[in-house]
């Protein structure tokens, strides 16, 4: 069973709003965890800002011009801070260098994630916020953005689910360093170099849009799928029927494992890949 100590961030209500416009309460939870989940409840728009702090503590500051907030840490490693009343929220917290955190926030479905070093982030609730990159999956389908060790040393499962759809596309390669394809998984998987977000879309194709700094994206295809299509710029880069995988563009590296896997690496180069036609299906004659 979860256990959760909350404490008072603000004033009830029905203390004037002028004495509480500028207070700011302050508290601190022991931490000696590697990751980290923050949930944020509000009613109102805010603004979520996470630093570096003292190790082994977890610091939460926050305001709310008039109502009140509570902030919680649960033995499972989730920090919970909650707002009620009128806008807009503040919150502020530190973390230790080196704890990976993951950010729910309430305006979105999909999670966002702060690396172990990354010295200072910034999140807004309430109205559409700029993402870095998007995956579109279907909404039911939507996981944490987390670390994998099963993804591969590096890499960051951003979505999973028992089967693979039919198409992946990425109409743009200029933010892609790298983009693997793996088959004989257990799973359906997009593993990438850095955080992508989320957004719903249909089980049956899916759409990476990854923009600014090149990252890798890998993409791990259940055994047993009959049929798997990837295209690039919309060109068809790679397809696999059963067994059979036959990739179409280059530069690529083309790996058969022991116990039957194959793994397919593209290397864009200033965003491009050359690309072999496929030739047309001859048109079958019928006799009358």
């Amino acid at each position: 069973m979860r256990s959760l100590l909350f404490v008072l961030l603000g004033l009830s209500a029905a203390a004037p709003v002028a004495a509480q416009e500028w207070l700011v309460n302050r508290e601190r939870f022991r931490y000696i965890g590697t990751r980290l989940t923050v949930d944020v409840v509000s009613e109102a728009a805010g603004t979520l800002r996470i630093l570096r702090g003292q190790d082994g503590w977890v610091g939460v500051a926050g305001r709310v011009p008039a109502g009140f907030a509570v902030a919680g840490l649960t033995d499972d490693d989730h920090l919970m801070l909650s707002a009620a009343g009128a806008g807009p929220v503040d919150y502020m917290i530190t973390i230790p260098d080196g704890v990976w955190v993951v950010v729910r926030l309430p305006d979105r479905n999909q999670a966002e994630s702060v690396g172990g070093h990354t010295r200072l982030r910034t999140f807004e609730w309430g109205e559409a916020v700029a993402r870095d990159a998007q995956v579109a999956a279907p909404h039911s389908e939507v996981l944490p953005i987390l670390a994998d060790e099963e993804a591969g040393p590096g890499l960051f499962t951003t979505y999973a689910a028992p089967l693979a759809p039919a198409v992946i596309m990425l109409p743009d390669l200029r933010a892609v360093r790298t983009f693997t394809v793996r088959t004989g998984a257990s799973r359906f998987r997009i593993a990438t170099s850095r955080p992508l977000a989320l957004q719903a879309g249909s089980p049956a194709s899916f759409e990476i849009r990854p923009v600014g700094e090149p990252m890798d994206i890998v993409i791990d295809v259940p055994e047993g799928t009959p049929a798997f299509g990837l295209t690039a710029a919309g060109a068809p880069v790679l397809t696999v029927q059963g067994v059979d995988v036959t990739p179409r563009c280059g530069p690529l590296t083309h790996q058969w494992l022991s116990d039957g896997r194959q793994w397919v690496t593209f290397t864009p180069q200033e965003g491009r890949l050359d690309c072999v036609v496929p030739p047309a299906t001859p048109a079958t004659r019928h006799s009358g």
